[in-house]
């Protein structure tokens, strides 16, 4: 079993003082597998630009931690940036090529990264992709907000969805017409010297039954944040950090979080992927145990 940790478990885990090199070994003896995310990283770094006054200090505590994990043989889930193309690749050349996880040399370089970062060096590779992460989160956030403003009538139409209904609208808008062309803009963005009747075709058939994971994912996030801008005429702080954490999980066998706002995690994900939330005052490596 992959569960996948939600950036507050690792944090959980830091906090509860559990050593990876006891964790790991009993995690291994009951089947399960830690999978940690890249976003991870990213949030872990951006603690060295908050003005709290521990937040470096721990930032670099946390980083050593889950460096160490990492160490263990935790296993670190692809980039986002990177799922679609696999996906892409699979559809060409078969199943078998699709890889959900860094092999070891990449792993490699992500320890080391994190060893750097630890030791208070900030490399070019961090920095550029903070700035990346960021921009990507401002530029997702802005386009849904200016999409929508210009258009009130679909504020309205999207208004109208009341929540127990949602799961069933992004059944249906996922595979319609919109779906397919809110995924053929993805993959425009990751491949722009692609021509558009081949972006078309990728479109259609990765979410052809049975859908490619993290291709229905992306489409239902992009659907599901429409809808919430209209309900609400506003994102939550950190609702983009964990949707991006979500999709990650995208291959993976459960999905853990501490964060009880994230209940809408099963409509973005399939059924192979669990979701689990963490009752904060229970022993989390017991819990973690436990989990099926």
């Amino acid at each position: 079993m992959n569960i996948y940790l939600d950036t507050n478990m690792w944090d959980a885990l830091f906090d509860g003082g559990v050593q990876p090199e006891e964790f790991v070994p009993r995690l291994k003896k009951a089947n399960k597998r830690l999978v940690l995310g890249l976003h991870a990283f990213y949030e872990s770094v951006r603690m060295f630009q908050s003005v709290r006054p521990n937040a470096p200090t721990r930032g670099r505590a946390l980083l050593e931690f889950v460096g160490r994990y990492l160490e263990a043989n935790v296993l670190c889930a692809k980039d986002q940036s990177e799922l679609l193309p696999a996906e892409m690749l699979a559809l060409k050349e078969g199943a078998h090529r699709l890889e959900y996880f860094y092999p070891q040399a990449d792993r490699e370089k992500i320890v080391a990264e994190y060893q750097q970062l630890a030791n208070g060096f900030h490399s070019d590779v961090a920095k550029t992709f903070v700035e990346d992460q960021l921009n990507f989160a401002k530029q997702n956030r802005d386009g849904i907000v200016a999409h929508l403003e210009a258009h009130p009538e679909l504020i309205d139409k999207l208004s109208s969805v009341p929540s127990e209904d949602v799961e069933v609208w992004l059944q249906q808008e996922s595979v319609s017409v919109r779906g397919h062309s809110n995924l053929a803009r993805h993959i425009a963005l990751r491949f722009p010297e692609v021509p558009e009747c081949e972006i078309s075709e990728y479109a259609v058939a990765l979410l052809r039954p049975p859908m490619m994971r993290f291709a229905r994912g992306l489409v239902r996030a992009d659907l599901y944040l429409h809808w919430r801008y209209a309900q609400f005429k506003a994102f939550r702080k950190d609702l983009l950090d964990d949707v991006y954490h979500v999709l990650n999980a995208s291959y993976c066998d459960v999905y853990v979080t501490a964060d009880p706002k994230q209940q809408y995690a099963p409509l973005l994900l399939t059924t192979n992927t669990k979701v689990r939330i963490w009752p904060r005052g229970t022993r989390v490596d017991e819990w973690l145990e436990r989990l099926n």
